[in-house]
């Protein structure tokens, strides 16, 4: 079944206005680009020596029950196509629908941190704790040679714990984002601390991202959903973007979440008070929009960001090399079975099932579709497999090789 494609509405009120012979050309220049998409899919790893397998993106919907995508293409700074596959049977969407972006609010973040320093309306490299009063970071690795401060805070080396959040139903008490640092009900999640010294190692941390947002909040007196329709959504004509949560009930053009399993999220999305590390519900083309201000302010400066300001904010830190597809250990690493049906050896995993592995070594396999690497090795007298370089843990029941 080939998948159902919707170009964005502004694009076709383009191409009516052509010329007959340009929109035909246009037209079919748009639609190449949903075509190339939609069966052009591929793996995560090519195997030396075989052809390249490519996908159906309706085929792979339905797979992972997934209802709906939305993608949008940047070509030559510009964004050249956008459009929307969907299931039958899911509610329809076009590319005006939000998504929740999830963790990429923390880039957003980190733009919004560099517009306020252009502006000199907050620092850095300062100590944080000035702009969080009457909040106080408990007492732990930070000290006056190695303060926690927005810049460490931003690039996952403060120090600070809690890694992510599991998001609240709707229909429950939502914590304030003070609440959530402090581990306070209804907060779920520990309070933040700091258990490295600020500076001295990278750790992912969204708890540290929920201290920023608050630090940016005090020291502008300004909530920061505001602060980000002002400095960024706004600027960057990023219309269908929002770090509203929950979104107004008017708002009815989103998409609804759903488990690995297809069942649906209740209230159809979860909540997130932590605004900076997950807040932000926006649209590929949205995003779109904001990757192509970032690469003209590196490029050359702009209104939104000089060149500078740009640099440092996509510059690597001390997480610099980590993020390469060979040593992701994927999402569900510790737990897994291996099969065996006499001729192929199948990695199973609760999100997407069997997974064909392919013999690299004597030890060794990978997953092409998820990209995982597998090694059979030893820990003490047990048989170990290491999935991504790291130990994973049997499925119960299940038999060792």
């Amino acid at each position: 079944m080939k998948p159902t494609l919707s170009a964005r509405p502004a694009m076709l009120r383009v191409l009516l206005l052509a010329a007959a012979a340009g929109s035909a050309s246009l037209a079919a220049a748009e639609f190449d680009i949903g075509a190339r998409i939609g069966d052009g899919l591929q793996q995560r790893v090519a195997i030396a020596g075989e052809p390249a397998a490519t996908f159906n993106i309706q085929q792979r919907m339905q797979r992972y029950r997934v209802a709906s995508v939305s993608v949008a293409v940047i070509r030559h700074g510009e964004i050249a196509w956008a459009g929307v596959y969907q299931q039958p049977a899911a509610p329809r969407i076009d590319t005006d629908t939000v998504y929740q972006a999830a963790s990429i609010s923390k880039g957003v973040a980190g733009a919004l941190a560099h517009r306020l320093a252009r502006g000199g309306k907050l620092e850095l490299d300062a100590p944080v704790d000035g702009c969080l009063k009457p909040l106080a970071l408990p007492a732990g690795k930070q000290s006056t040679e190695h303060p926690v401060t927005l810049r460490n805070l931003l690039s996952h080396n403060a120090g600070a714990t809690v890694s992510g959040f599991p998001g609240s139903p709707p229909s429950q008490a939502i914590p304030t984002a003070v609440q959530v640092i402090k581990g306070e009900s209804p907060s779920v999640t520990p309070a933040v601390a700091i258990q490295t010294v600020p500076g001295s190692a990278h750790a992912y941390s969204g708890g540290g991202y929920t201290i920023a947002q608050v630090a940016m909040e005090q020291c502008l007196n300004t909530p920061f959903a505001e602060l980000m329709q002002q400095q960024v959504l706004e600027p960057l004509s990023m219309r269908r973007s929002s770090f509203a949560q929950p979104l107004p009930a008017g708002e009815r053009n989103r998409a609804r979440g759903h488990y690995a399993d297809g069942s649906g999220v209740e209230g159809g999305a979860l909540v997130y008070p932590e605004l900076a590390a997950a807040g932000l519900w926006t649209t590929p083309s949205d995003l779109a929009r904001f990757a192509i201000a970032l690469q003209q302010s590196w490029k050359a400066g702009t209104a939104f960001l000089n060149t500078v300001q740009a640099h440092d904010l996509l510059k690597p830190g001390l997480n610099a090399g980590i993020y390469r597809l060979d040593v992701f250990e994927g999402r569900y690493a510790n737990r897994y079975d291996l099969q065996f049906d006499g001729k192929d050896w199948m990695l199973v995993t609760p999100d997407i099932g069997a997974t064909l592995l392919v013999p690299t070594g004597a030890a060794s396999l990978v997953a092409p579709e998820t990209g995982e690497s597998i090694e059979l090795a030893q820990d003490g007298t047990q048989d170990v497999v290491l999935i991504g370089g790291r130990k994973a843990h049997r499925v119960p029941h299940s038999k060792l090789l």
